[in-house]
């Protein structure tokens, strides 16, 4: 089936690391396709009510999203400052992170990130989606984030263990949404191998092939025929 194929490509090119070492160099980085897989998994987090988890994954996801913009529009390395390409702006951010005297590897936080992009990087588009409203509300996209990160580090995946609730939960996901298709080029979350249409249309597939084989070898009913009236009947359940 096309969608099993495009799930199976889809894993085989995700960041892993193999049992007998490490990541290859370069396999952690972040990519569209990738940053779209962890935002559908915290989207099923959130339908587990695993809220925690949800708000865990959409903070990776914002961290990714700004990754990949530091790497792909401004050539910055941001686990390993010094070693970017545009060593003029790495220089920039190195002074501005009052890190000049460290002589060991200089990586750039999500709380970092944000303020590189608001007071040091020169991206116009960034800020204006920073400062855009949320879903068209008071608050701004950087309001949002900010309140987000204090309901994380007060939770049990940041540095405390309150919890986290379905509220702050789905405003994670619409964020994280939101800053996807603004600042990350070929992104897709709805035509995305585990998007939740994906997840059904692979849940009628096993459905399917579950009835087919209990109607043959079972009750001896020819197959499409068979399928088709046990079908009408859950719909009639």
């Amino acid at each position: 089936q096309p969608i099993l194929e495009k799930q199976a490509g889809l894993l085989a090119r995700l960041p892993r690391v193999h049992p007998k070492g490490g990541p290859a160099p370069g396999a952690h980085r972040e990519t569209p396709e990738f940053l779209a897989d962890i935002y559908h998994n915290a989207v099923r987090c959130f339908v587990q009510r695993a809220y925690a988890d949800c708000l865990a994954r959409v903070w990776r996801v914002l961290e990714g999203t700004l990754y990949l913009r530091l790497r792909q529009q401004h050539q910055i390395e941001p686990t390993d400052v010094r070693a970017s390409q545009n060593e003029t702006l790495a220089r920039s951010i190195i002074t501005f992170m009052g890190r000049e005297t460290d002589h060991g590897k200089i990586d750039i936080t999500l709380g970092t990130a944000i303020r590189l992009f608001t007071q040091c990087i020169a991206d116009s588009d960034f800020k204006a989606v920073h400062r855009s409203k949320f879903e068209g509300g008071p608050h701004t996209l950087g309001q949002i984030s900010d309140r987000l990160r204090e309901a994380r580090n007060n939770s049990v995946v940041g540095h405390n263990a309150l919890p986290v609730d379905a509220e702050n939960a789905e405003r994670g996901l619409k964020l994280a949404r939101q800053m996807l298709e603004a600042l990350a080029p070929g992104i897709s979350l709805d035509d995305h191998p585990f998007a939740p249409a994906a997840i059904a249309a692979v849940q009628d597939l096993a459905l399917e092939e579950h009835d087919r084989l209990l109607l043959a070898h079972v009750f001896n009913v020819p197959a499409q025929a068979g399928v088709l009236r046990l079908r009408h009947h859950r719909q009639q359940v």
